[in-house]
């Protein structure tokens, strides 16, 4: 069970992430990941969308059944 992304920094030229059921908190560590396509981070317990200022190529993101929270 991920609880945190990290260690994944060096990954340049990853273009898909799964991460998806998990009890991630936090969108972090991605900002180095620049060839990034498609996200998934669903089912976590994420409750901000940030940290995504930096990933330029990405298209895709799935973030269903978190604990966002409109604002």
């Amino acid at each position: 069970m991920i609880k945190k992304i990290e260690n994944i920094d060096h990954l340049t030229q990853l273009e898909e992430l799964e991460l998806y059921d998990n009890q991630i908190k936090k969108i972090e560590g991605l900002d180095n990941l620049k060839s990034l396509k498609m996200l998934d981070i669903s089912y976590n317990i994420i409750k901000k969308i940030e940290g995504l200022d930096n990933l330029a190529n990405l298209e895709i993101i799935y973030i269903v059944e978190n604990r966002i929270k409109k604002v």
